[in-house]
């Protein structure tokens, strides 16, 4: 039987994990296909809430993606190599996502993004199921330098990941 107690923590816990899902929900569903996706990005980036921070990395990760024209690479690379080892974990996340975006589809900065990622060294230690792709940076560099990917044709922001198959893990 549960005691009042534990009941407490499990039910914070289930309201966590409602409040993360809706939050990302929102942020794919409604925020990026809005008219004010980028002055919302822009006002969220660095805001001091953490999960306010997330949201604007999320965005970002987005421009990255498929509209880079006007975003400042190299001093995102410097924001995510002072900042993402300290931060807290939803925004770790979304700072480790874009520096895997820049590091995939921009290929005059991806050494960089790679070298961060070996050092920070963020998620490396994140359970990954057989078959999958561990969220660590440094994992994804075969998809980065076309090396154990079946599709090697040069790709353009936004196109999406080829598969990927990483040899030796």
């Amino acid at each position: 039987m549960l005691s009042r107690s534990g009941w407490g923590r499990r039910q914070d816990l289930v309201e966590d994990l409602w409040a993360t899902k809706v939050h990302d929900w929102l942020l794919a569903n409604v925020v990026r296909k809005s008219a004010h996706a980028e002055v919302l990005r822009q006002t969220w980036f660095a805001d001091p809430d953490p999960v306010v921070a997330n949201a604007g990395w999320a965005l970002t990760v987005d421009r990255v993606a498929k509209r880079p024209e006007g975003l400042d690479l190299p001093s995102l690379l410097d924001g995510i190599e002072a900042s993402m080892k300290a931060a807290p974990d939803r925004l770790q996340w979304a700072m480790n996502h874009c520096l895997t975006q820049l590091g995939i589809d921009h290929a005059e900065h991806r050494a960089r993004a790679l070298a961060i990622g070996e050092r920070l060294r963020v998620l490396e230690d994140y359970p990954t199921p057989p078959n999958c792709t561990s969220p660590y940076a440094p994992c994804g560099s075969p998809s980065w330098s076309g090396a154990g990917r079946a599709d090697t044709s040069p790709r353009q922001p936004g196109q999406g990941l080829p598969a990927v198959e990483i040899v030796g893990r």
